[in-house]
């Protein structure tokens, strides 16, 4: 395997190490795949993320940090996370933020190119039919399950494996809720 982190600057690595936390949570993918300008403000968020660690040096609760990220999902992108993965999305960043700081590149590096190596292909599951007769649901709620693994191949770390958003997209005032869902 290509050791492709280990050539990057230590600056370039935090970025990809931010980057890495984002691309891999489903909620964040799922809420910043729709709306006006999504892309652009999934971008702006992952820089103003890197941007608050490098301002705010002495960032130690991820549980903080997760809240800060969730009121942005909340302003910008009308997206309420409800599943727990804000919590473990602050934690793995402060877990690499940690290791910036005590200038841990090389073992950085080789976390995010096993995270590349094993990183699976995502697709979102197809659409809901409204046609469609079958619906395991127990709610009757017109919803979707997407796997989620907001830190793949971490193993001491909790993570999320189910999350559903509520297919008929946003809410009459535009919100987007992401929620986890029961054990089937």
């Amino acid at each position: 395997m290509e050791n492709t982190h280990r050539s990057l600057t230590p600056q370039n690595l935090l970025s990809a190490a931010v980057k890495n936390v984002f691309d891999n949570w489903e909620a964040f993918k799922i809420g910043t795949s729709m709306g006006k300008d999504a892309n652009e403000k999934a971008k702006w968020i992952i820089q103003v993320t890197e941007k608050c660690l490098y301002e705010n040096t002495d960032v130690e609760d991820g549980a903080e940090l997760g809240e800060w990220i969730g009121d942005i999902l909340d302003a910008e992108f009308n997206l309420i996370v409800e599943d727990g993965s804000i919590d473990v999305v602050g934690n793995q960043l402060i877990t690499y933020w940690k290791m910036f700081q005590n200038q841990k590149f090389l073992e950085l590096a080789d976390i995010l190119d096993k995270k590349v190596a094993e990183a699976p292909a995502v697709s979102l599951p197809p659409r809901f039919d409204p046609g469609s007769s079958s619906s395991d649901d127990s709610d009757g709620d017109e919803e979707m399950d997407a796997e989620s693994s907001p830190q793949p191949g971490s193993s001491n770390q909790p993570t999320v494996s189910e999350e559903r958003i509520d297919d008929s997209g946003p809410d009459p005032d535009g919100w987007i809720t992401v929620k986890k869902t029961k054990k089937r």
